[in-house]
């Protein structure tokens, strides 16, 4: 078994030991989008398996297929895991995350936009890697560049997010906190991921394998380490993200702010 076998493999196991943990703890009804998103990943993994036991038959289908058809879906799934993240955070504070809202919508589109304007130089490049060139690499070429495109909105995001929770004393579960960091944590490794393979203009099949084999192997830690620290009173336990401890003078000055600035907003939308 080769060590990409063994990353996708590990990936596998421990995505199945975290889908069971949630379904244990009825957690996957108050992540049902991370739910699906486990789902998926399991799925993509499964495809992987079968296509490469049937490599060398008639039913053989060139993975790069499977690749596409379940980044699609990981895609649509990671947003909305980020949106569902942000309804739970803000959900006490509606004007600033109608806000927020409206502030993601853009932001994605434009960087859709963005990527399509400025991906021809990467996507010709990677095809012309490929020994015989033909639309399947373009494909991916592109895929890879959107992938990015993902992983880097969910990025920013997520650190705009922090960067509120680290000044605003906001109250939020335990699991919320360890769901949200290690979010953080893997598009931050995962874009850089992407960029390296996008930059990488020779042998770009080997570094796209090696590309699945160390997102594999960042997916295994952190969802075990959410397998681990996910628990059910973990979702009534309360918890802050701040800078700094606030004194109690101060914490309610800054929670006075917020609301202030939320009933503003409020305001502002319902007009």
């Amino acid at each position: 078994m080769d060590w990409q076998s063994v990353a996708q493999y590990l990936e596998l196991c421990v995505t199945f030991v975290l889908a069971a943990r949630l379904l244990s703890l009825g957690l996957h009804k108050v992540y049902r989008y991370f739910s699906v998103f486990l789902l998926a990943d399991i799925s993509g993994t499964l495809l992987w398996a079968l296509d490469k036991r049937l490599a060398g038959t008639r039913f053989f289908v060139d993975y790069r297929i499977v690749w596409l058809t379940e980044r699609v879906v990981m895609w649509i799934f990671i947003l909305l895991t980020v949106y569902a993240l942000l309804d739970a955070i803000l959900v006490q504070l509606p004007g600033i995350l109608t806000l927020s809202h409206r502030v993601l919508n853009v932001s994605l589109i434009v960087a859709l936009v963005v990527s399509l304007l400025t991906a021809w130089p990467e996507y010709t490049a990677a095809a012309r890697s490929q020994p015989l060139p033909n639309r399947l690499a373009y494909m991916v070429a592109a895929g890879i560049v959107l992938d990015r495109v993902v992983a880097t909105v969910a990025l920013l995001t997520l650190l705009c997010i922090l960067l509120f929770l680290l000044w605003f004393p906001v109250d939020m579960s335990r699991n919320l906190v360890t769901f949200f960091g290690g979010f953080v944590i893997y598009f931050a490794i995962r874009g850089c991921l992407l960029l390296a393979m996008s930059l990488e203009a020779n042998g770009a099949q080997e570094f796209f394998r090696l590309l699945n084999s160390i997102s594999a192997i960042v997916v295994s830690v952190i969802f075990a380490g959410w397998a681990i620290f996910i628990t059910k009173a973990g979702e009534k336990v309360q918890a802050k993200l701040r800078i700094a401890p606030w004194r109690r003078r101060e914490e309610d000055l800054l929670l006075a702010q917020l609301e202030a600035m939320n009933a503003s907003l409020l305001r502002a939308v319902r007009r």
